[in-house]
C-alpha cells in the first residue's frame, strides 16, 4: 500500500488510558481550596480524639483527628514534614504533601491525595485501634501503595499478614490479571509478582485477554510475557527430565508388589505407566499453567477403570503424593527462578533541587540578534526566534504573545515562561532540540527542510506541529515524510512500532497508515514483543479491533468475488471467443455464462477459510496471492489431466489477481477506525 496523502478526516479515535485511579504518585496539590458545596467533614471515631494534635483531610474532604508522635515514627515523610528541619524536608517535596497553612479548631491541617478509604485503613495500621483490611485485593493495593510512598513499610507487612490471614486474595487468573496491572501501576513489587504468579492458568494471548488489554502498560505486558516464558523454558527440561528418571520410582514399587502396570510405556521412557507418561506430555504442552493434583488423580482413574489395572489402583496414597510432590518441587524450582529475574521499573530518585541544567546556544540559523523571543528545549538549548513567525505559523504562540500572562487556556502546549536571557523572555518547552530544530527549520525555509529518518522522529515532529496547531507545517512535514528519498517511513517491519508511535502522539492517519501495514504480518503478543515499550494494552486493544473489521471487510469481497459480482470475477469467468469448455471441473451457476471452476471455487473458499482462522494475513497482498492460484490450478491440472483451464486461465491469472488485490485494498480502505461496535 502507497503512503498517499491525506484524502479525508480519518474518524477514529485515540484514547490514552486514563489510569489515574492506578497512580501511586503524590502529585495531588496540598493545599485545597474549601468551596460552599465541599466542606470537609469530620470522620468521627476512632479519629477524633480531643488530645490530637493534628489533622489529616482525605481527597474526599474527610478529616481525621490523630498524634504527630505516631505519625513522625512510622513514616520518615511525615517526619521530614512535621519535624526535621534542614535539606531533609525535601522527602516531604518529593511527596507533595505539606502544611496547608490552614487552621481548623487550632490544628494545622496537611491535605494528602488519598481518600477516605485508603487513609483509615492505613491509619488503623500505625495508630492502637483495630486494623480495617479491604475485603478485596484490588482495595488493598492502594492502601499499601499509600504506606510505601509514605515509607511505613512496617506497616506494609502488618497490612499483607492480616489481608493473608483473612484471605484477601484473587480468586481467579482473571481477576489475577487486573490485580498485575494495578499492582504494577501503585509500583508494589511483592503484589505485582503474587499476581503474575497467579495469572499462570491463563494464556496470555490477545484473543484470550480481550477487554483486559486495555488495563496494562507495554512494560508490564512484556515483563509478564517474560514471566511466563521464563517459567516454561526453565521447566520444561527439568521436567522432562523428571519424566524421565521416574522409571526407577515406579519399577522398585512394581518389584515390591510383584505386579506392574499392564500398560507401560516402550518408547520414549521404558518401564514407565502410559497415564503417567501422557498426563506428562499435557503438562509439558500447557506450561506454565499447572495440573491440579485432582488432574493427577483422574488421569490415573481413568486408567484403571478402562484397562483394569491392578498395579495403579493398589498405589498408596502416600507413594501418590510423593510422586506429585517431586513433580511440583520441579515446577516450584522454575517459578521461583522467575521470580528472581522479574524486573521492575526502578523510580527516579534524582532530586531536582540538586540538578544544575547547562544551558548552551544552538547556533545558526537561530542566533539572530535581532529576535525578541528564545525557545529553550528540554534539553536546555536555546533558539533565538522571532514572535511575529512563530505567531503567524502557529495561533498558540500568537495567544500567548498577545494575551496578557500568565495564560492558562494553552493546554500544556507550552511549559511555562522564565526569568528573561539577555534582555529576552525565555519559553521552556516539552519538546527536545532535535525535534524543536526540525520543526522551526520547517517554520522558517520549507524548502531546506530535510525529515528524519525514523518513525520516532518523525512523529515527534509532526505530532509538536500538530499540538501548536500549525495545520500548513503539518502538511509540509506528511508530504515531505511520504515523498523523501529515504526508504518508506511506514513497512510492514515497523509498522508496529511506527503504530504505537502514532498511537502515542494522536496521530490518527499515520495510526491507520502503520494499522494497514501490520494486515501484512500475523498478529500475536509474541509479535509484539519488541515493540512493548511503545505499544500498551490499549493500543493492541485498538489494533485488534481493526484487525477483526479489516477480516470481515476482507470476507464480504471475497464473498462477492465468489458469487461471481465482482469485476476481478467477471473478467475470470467471461468467455474468451471461441474458447469452448471441455473441463468437467467446471459446474453452472447463476450469472456466469461459462460457469464456474470448481478448483477456482474452492481456492477461494481455502482462502476465506484461512482469512477467519487467522492462518491467512487479512492484507490485499497475502489474500490476493499470485502464488497460491498458481499452485491450485497446477494440483488440479495434475489431479484431472486437464488441458483446458491452463490453456483458458493461465493468461487470466495475472490480471485478475491484480484486479482481486485492487478490491481487497479498497475494502480494506473503507475500514477507517479503530473502535470495536463501529
Amino acid at each position: 500500500m502507497s503512503q498517499d496523502q491525506p484524502d479525508a478526516p480519518v474518524d477514529l479515535t485515540l484514547e490514552s488510558t486514563d489510569s489515574s485511579d492506578q497512580s501511586s504518585a503524590l502529585s495531588v496539590t496540598a493545599i485545597s481550596v474549601s468551596t460552599p458545596d465541599s466542606t470537609p467533614v469530620d470522620y468521627g471515631a476512632p479519629y477524633d480524639d480531643k488530645d490530637a494534635d493534628l489533622i489529616l483531610r482525605s481527597s474526599d474532604l474527610v478529616d481525621f483527628r490523630v498524634h504527630k508522635l505516631f505519625l513522625t515514627k512510622a513514616s520518615p515523610v511525615f517526619n521530614a514534614l512535621l519535624v526535621a528541619t534542614g535539606p531533609s524536608t525535601s522527602s516531604a517535596e518529593t511527596h507533595s504533601i505539606a502544611l496547608s497553612g490552614e487552621l481548623k479548631d487550632g490544628f494545622s491541617v496537611i491535605c494528602l491525595p488519598e481518600n477516605k478509604e485508603v487513609f483509615e485503613s492505613l491509619l488503623s495500621a500505625i495508630l492502637p485501634v483495630p486494623i480495617s483490611i479491604p475485603d478485596t485485593i484490588h482495595d488493598l493495593l492502594p492502601v499499601l501503595a499509600a504506606a510505601q510512598n509514605y515509607g511505613m513499610f512496617t506497616a506494609m507487612d502488618l497490612l499483607r499478614s492480616k489481608a493473608a490471614y483473612a484471605g484477601v486474595r484473587d480468586k481467579t487468573p482473571e481477576v489475577a490479571f487486573r490485580t498485575y496491572c494495578r499492582a504494577w501501576d501503585f509500583g508494589l513489587l511483592q503484589e505485582t509478582v503474587d499476581a503474575a504468579k497467579a495469572t499462570l492458568p491463563r494464556k496470555l494471548s490477545i484473543d484470550n485477554l480481550g477487554l483486559d488489554l486495555q488495563l496494562i502498560t507495554g512494560p508490564a505486558l512484556d515483563e509478564l510475557l517474560n514471566f511466563h516464558m521464563s517459567i516454561t523454558d526453565n521447566a520444561r527440561p527439568t521436567l522432562r527430565n523428571f519424566w524421565r528418571t521416574s522409571q526407577p520410582l515406579w519399577a522398585s514399587d512394581a518389584a515390591s508388589n510383584h505386579i506392574q502396570c499392564n500398560m507401560l510405556t516402550a518408547t520414549p521412557v521404558v518401564g514407565v505407566p502410559l497415564w503417567f507418561a501422557l498426563f506428562g506430555e499435557a503438562v509439558d504442552r500447557d506450561l506454565p499453567a499447572s495440573p491440579s493434583f485432582t488432574s493427577f488423580l483422574l488421569a490415573m482413574t481413568q486408567h484403571i477403570q478402562v484397562n483394569s489395572c491392578r498395579y495403579c489402583s493398589s498405589r498408596s496414597a502416600s507413594f501418590l503424593e510423593g510422586v506429585w510432590n517431586d513433580f511440583l518441587a520441579c515446577l516450584s524450582a522454575a517459578v521461583t527462578l522467575a521470580e528472581w529475574d522479574f524486573t521492575f521499573p526502578e523510580k527516579d530518585t534524582e532530586d531536582p533541587h540538586e540538578t544544575i541544567p547547562k544551558i548552551k546556544d544552538f547556533g545558526p540559523p537561530f542566533d539572530d540578534k535581532n529576535a525578541d523571543i528564545i525557545l529553550r528545549a528540554a534539553d536546555d538549548i536555546d533558539f533565538r526566534v522571532h514572535k511575529n513567525v512563530l505567531g503567524i505559523a502557529s495561533p498558540i504562540f500568537q495567544s500567548m504573545f498577545t494575551l496578557p500572562q500568565p495564560i492558562s487556556t494553552l493546554e500544556d502546549a507550552l511549559t511555562h515562561i522564565v526569568d528573561d536571557k539577555d534582555g529576552l523572555p525565555v519559553v521552556c518547552m516539552a519538546e527536545g532540540s532535535a525535534t524543536l530544530s526540525s520543526l522551526l527549520m520547517a517554520v522558517y525555509f520549507p524548502s531546506l527542510t530535510s525529515m528524519p529518518s525514523c518513525p520516532e522522529d518523525a512523529f515527534e515532529l509532526l505530532a509538536a506541529a500538530e499540538k501548536f496547531e500549525m495545520d500548513n507545517t503539518s502538511s509540509l512535514i506528511r508530504t515531505l515524510l511520504i515523498h523523501n528519498d529515504h526508504p518508506p517511513l511506514i513497512t510492514s517491519d515497523n509498522a508496529a512500532e511506527a503504530y504505537g508511535l502514532a498511537y502515542l502522539h494522536h496521530l490518527a492517519h499515520e495510526a491507520l497508515l502503520a494499522a494497514r501495514r501490520t494486515l501484512e504480518l500475523p498478529s500475536s503478543l509474541e509479535r509484539y514483543a519488541s515493540d512493548l515499550h511503545i505499544l500498551d494494552g490499549a493500543a493492541i486493544y485498538e489494533l485488534t479491533c481493526y484487525r477483526t473489521r479489516c477480516k470481515d471487510a476482507v470476507l464480504e469481497c471475497l464473498e462477492a468475488v465468489k458469487s461471481g459480482k465482482s469485476p476481478s470475477a467477471v473478467e475470470w469467468l467471461t468467455p474468451t471467443p471461441a474458447q469452448g469448455s471441455n473441463c468437467a471441473s467446471i459446474a453452472p451457476r447463476e450469472g456466469t455464462p461459462s460457469g464456474v471452476p470448481m478448483w477456482w471455487d474452492r481456492y477461494l473458499e481455502r482462502v476465506a477459510e484461512g482469512v477467519m482462522a487467522g492462518t491467512t494475513n487479512p492484507s490485499a497482498k497475502t489474500v490476493a496471492d499470485r502464488p497460491a492460484l498458481q499452485l491450485a490450478l497446477d494440483a488440479h491440472c495434475k489431479d484431472e489431466s486437464c488441458e483446458f483451464c491452463p490453456r483458458i486461465y493461465m493468461r487470466k491469472e495475472e490480471k485478475f489477481c491484480t484486479m482481486l488485490e485492487d478490491e481487497l485494498s479498497k475494502a480494506i480502505e473503507k475500514v477507517r477506525d479503530f473502535s470495536e461496535s463501529a
